[in-house]
């Protein structure tokens, strides 16, 4: 029994020794380089988050365009009861949209065009 023992703590002793086989310097150098190379790695990636970034800015700024310019091509009826509204069917009713006041005065009110 006591066999088993001693080659168990022998087998845990040499886990715990750590057996340095390269000097200061070198050990400097390599982690110099990793991180280095995680600086590099960092650098990347921000300049592909920004990218993406700046894709999606471009896309909300077309929709919020394309939306404007829908609007100032479609017609516009003024609701000057909207009690009425509650007789329309529901399909009619989601129609409806709301104009912004700057696109409607722009539209009926100024006449530069």
């Amino acid at each position: 029994g006591s066999e088993m023992k001693d080659s168990t703590k022998n087998k845990n002793n040499q886990k715990r020794t750590k057996i340095v086989s390269e000097d200061f310097n070198q050990r400097k150098s390599k982690y110099q380089e990793l991180k280095e190379l995680r600086q590099m790695m960092k650098e990347r990636k921000e300049v592909v988050v920004k990218a993406q970034q700046r894709k999606r800015q471009q896309q909300v700024e077309n929709q919020k365009r394309k939306e404007e310019n829908e609007l100032l091509g479609s017609n516009f009826e003024v609701i000057k009861n909207p009690e009425k509204m509650k007789k329309w069917k529901v399909k009619a009713r989601r129609l409806i949209r709301k104009v912004p006041k700057d696109i409607f005065y722009n539209k009926y009110f100024n006449k530069n065009e």
